[in-house]
């Protein structure tokens, strides 16, 4: 069901603050392959995510949803980020095109317009 609310071509990116010790500054994944983390340990053994706050923007067929949240991994750590959902209207529906993320820091704090 979860695949059901995406278009076939979504992506999924997120994008890694300096001083995480990445090669990149960010990754990109299409569906099947971000499908395909949920089978990983990290995950199966209990991640969570709860929302904080959203604002949503809507033009015509296009909309842009951002969300603040909160999340603990399956190791006790926690966290707060940003999610960014792009959506597309068509067959009388929304589909998520795209999803975009990253992590709040000290640098980086979560806007006010979004925190709780």
């Amino acid at each position: 069901a979860f695949e059901e609310l995406f278009i076939k071509e979504a992506r999924f990116n997120v994008v890694y603050h300096q001083q995480d010790s990445m090669s990149s500054p960010y990754e990109s994944i299409n569906l099947h392959d971000f499908l395909e983390i949920f089978d990983d340990a990290y995950y199966k053994n209990g991640y969570s995510e709860v929302s904080i706050n959203e604002v949503e923007w809507v033009y015509s067929n296009v909309a842009i949803v951002t969300q603040s949240f909160k999340g603990l991994d399956s190791e006790g750590e926690t966290g707060r980020g940003i999610t960014i959902y792009q959506l597309l209207f068509f067959e009388n529906r929304w589909w998520i095109s795209s999803v975009n993320w990253t992590n709040e820091t000290p640098q980086h704090p979560i806007p006010k317009s979004l925190k709780d």
